[in-house]
């Protein structure tokens, strides 16, 4: 089982540490097989912007407000039914205080700190 965060109770600071490592080590992991990744990178983003959103205890509105984009579109993303553009994850990733990269890391991605 893996060591992500996946209460409410983690702090932003504690999940994108986290994440951060993960992406790290998968990096490193040239020559692993993406075989073992089976969630697509809709849903991957979907629950990271979720976790996310919720720990800096934003609803779907102020976090709509604050990156530019429309209510719908953000319960689109997080419900895995709509694309977008890296634009849009820049925008989000500024709000949430997180690169790009760490929105799309699986949340099941093993520590590699553990």
């Amino acid at each position: 089982m893996s060591d992500m965060p996946t209460g409410l109770n983690d702090s932003p600071q504690n999940i994108v540490q986290r994440l951060t490592r993960a992406a790290r080590e998968r990096i490193r992991m040239k020559n692993q097989s993406n075989s073992g990744i089976s969630k697509s990178a809709r849903a991957i983003l979907a629950k990271n912007l979720l976790r996310l959103r919720k720990a800096q205890g934003y609803g779907q509105q102020e976090l709509a407000d604050l990156s530019g984009l429309s209510k719908s579109f953000i319960g689109g993303l997080e419900n895995s039914r709509m694309n977008v553009s890296l634009d849009n994850l820049e925008s989000l990733g500024r709000v949430l205080g997180v690169e790009v990269f760490v929105l799309l890391i699986p949340p099941d991605a093993p520590d590699p700190d553990k």
